[in-house]
This record gives C-alpha cells, structure tokens and sequence, in this order.
C-alpha cells in the first residue's frame, strides 16, 4: 500500500472512530476538551504540543510558554497514543501549525486502556507522523519521560517498557529524520527514576523540571522554524527547596 493510500485509510479510520463515539455519550477520546479552544486558536498557533498529563501540567504551570510563543498545549491527564490519533485532526491538523511536538507514552506504558505491545504504541505514533507528514506539519518527538514506577499501577515494572519505546522512538527518528528530544536521558537518575528537583512524584515534572525542558524543546524549535533560541520567550527558573 502506497503511503498516500495509508494516510487516506488512516483519515477514514480516525472519522469512523469519531463518529461512532460521538454518537455515545461518552466522549471517550475528549474530542471536546479542546474544540472552543481549537475554535479560536485555528491559523494563529506554530507549534502544537500533543500530549497526556505532563504536556496539560506544563500549560497550567507555564502559560507563558505558550501563548507568548505562539505554541498550543493540547495535552489531557491519562490518555494513551490510542486516543491522540483519535483527537489528532482536530487538535493538530486543524490548527495548521508548522510543527507537531509529540510528549507521551506513558500511559501506554502504564496499560490505561489495557495491554498494548510496542509494535502498537509505534504503530499509533507513525501514524500521527503520516498524518503530519502528509498536511505539511514538521513532526518532533520528545522521548517517554523516566518512571520507576506509577502510583496508579503499582502492579508493574515501567522501566524495560520506556527503554524498549524509547530506542524504538529514537531509532524511528533517525530514520525518518525527525528531531528527537531525549528527555530520558536527560532526567533519569542511576536507578532510572524521575527524581527530585525534576519530578514531585516520579512521574510527572515540576515547574522548575519544566524549565530544562523547554530549554531542550527550544533548541530543536529555533531549528524548525528558523528562528534564534533567543526569538523564544523563556520561563523564569527557580529551583523549589527541598
């Protein structure tokens, strides 16, 4: 099958899955968490942040960051790479950015809808490349960020997973020459948890975690959009007593 053919099927399926959702009353995807936003912020965004619990933190904690640089965060608490393909029109595509930022996995990792393989976790985020790809957005990948374990599901061990999915993102990466933004390595400690100052429950990262971040995110932006580092509005850092 022809990669035009692939990303037609793909749109017909993500539309069915739609439909067939908003014909029930549960919104199982959260189509609705953005779409007055999306409403307002469609033609006037570069960069979209797509994404599950950090990327929505990252907002509420640094707006700045986004508004004053013309970014929109489209991240929601708990979603898998199941449910962004499914949103992924309406919160990306139809915002027309230059660039796609995608931040998660981990709640595939953490089995949130239940058991999902590696092959499915990268099926579903080349598919949010095609897509991209395909509209003319830039595509860029921060890896799965470092977790020794999740309070939510205590039952299981993170840490093989995140590596596996993260070789595998950066291995896709260079293949298809998408920027790729090790936050893994970056954060990681010795017993490859997301420790403090960085993380406040070894999962999700704090404001000032989110500083180095944006540092990262940045130098791969200012690349993509041909801009200076120093074109960006920067948050302010400030690191929490411990």
């Amino acid at each position: 099958m022809t990669t035009l053919k692939r990303v037609l099927a793909l749109a017909i399926l993500t539309f069915a899955i739609s439909f067939t959702i908003s014909g029930q009353t549960k919104d199982w995807a959260k189509f609705s968490r953005y779409a007055e936003k999306n409403t307002i912020q469609t033609g006037k965004v570069d960069v979209v942040f797509m994404g599950d619990s950090n990327t929505e933190i990252w907002y509420r904690d640094h707006p700045a960051f986004f508004d004053n640089n013309a970014f929109a965060a489209r991240g929601i608490s708990g979603q898998t790479t199941a449910e962004m393909l499914c949103r992924f029109r309406p919160d990306v595509i139809e915002l027309k950015p230059k660039v796609v930022v995608f931040c998660g996995g981990t709640n595939d990792v953490a089995q949130n809808i239940g058991y999902i393989s590696a092959d499915n976790i990268m099926d579903n985020i080349q598919s949010m490349y095609e897509l991209a790809k395909y509209n003319g957005i830039k595509f860029v990948i921060i890896s799965i960020h470092p977790s020794a374990g999740f309070s939510w599901r205590k039952d299981l061990n993170p840490i093989p997973m995140i590596q596996e999915c993260n070789a595998r993102l950066e291995e896709f990466a260079k293949a298809n020459k998408i920027p790729f933004v090790d936050s893994y390595t970056k954060f990681a400690d010795e017993t490859y948890a997301f420790p403090k100052p960085y993380s406040y429950d070894g999962v999700h990262f704090t404001s000032y975690g989110f500083t180095f971040l944006e540092d990262m995110v940045i130098e791969v932006l200012a690349k993509e959009l041909k801009k200076k580092k120093g074109d960006f509005y920067k948050s302010p850092s400030e690191k929490p007593a411990m």
